[in-house]
């Protein structure tokens, strides 16, 4: 499967492949800065969706909706959707343009710069920032097929709808320099 270009009705980006309507040309493709010339490898950054939802240009995450708060801890169902976002300031969610308000008029906070790559170079690891300005303790990036969406929470159990455990917070550590060569323009989530 892959990340679908197309958003659900919510406007939160779903599965596309492995048995979903949509052919590989309906894939999400996204541009990952060039670590290598930004000088902090090792910090969160946003994603820019090429070929994404209309308007709100970065695959960020948008604070769900049956949410209590935005802290995403464990013995929680906090979460996040996986969206288009504007960019916001780094730090804890804060009220955006993103793809789950323009789906439903419903306004919700946002985080853009919540990515870093593991150290194999190729898998997404979720960082989330909580009102406290502290990192969540445990950020999991999950597929839902039950809601057919991506989202980021501090308790896959406790979040439910049968979430598949994407990337987590295990695989969080320092990034090296990832050298000259090292430009994933155009990558396919």
């Amino acid at each position: 499967g892959f990340v679908s270009r197309v958003a659900n009705v919510y406007g939160e980006y779903t599965l596309g492949g492995s048995g979903r309507s949509g052919s590989a040309g309906d894939s999400l493709v996204v541009s990952l800065p060039d670590a290598s010339c930004s000088g902090d490898a090792g910090a969160p950054f946003e994603i820019e969706a090429l070929n994404g939802l209309e308007g709100q240009k970065l695959f960020g995450a948008v604070v769900g909706i049956a949410s209590q708060s935005d802290d995403l801890k464990e013995g929680s169902y906090n979460h996040a959707y996986i969206a288009g976002t504007d960019s916001v300031l780094s730090g804890p969610a804060v009220n955006a343009p993103n793809g789950f308000t323009s789906a439903t008029g419903i306004s919700r906070d946002v985080e853009s710069a919540i990515w870093t790559l593991a150290a194999d170079g190729s898998t997404l690891v979720p960082n989330w920032i909580n009102a406290d300005g502290a990192r969540a303790d445990a950020a999991h990036l999950v597929y839902s097929p039950d809601v057919n969406a991506f989202a980021i929470t501090g308790d896959p159990e406790a979040f439910g709808f049968a979430p598949e455990v994407v990337s987590d917070h295990r695989h969080r550590r320092d990034l090296p320099s990832f050298g000259a060569g090292w430009c994933p323009r155009g990558s396919r989530c």
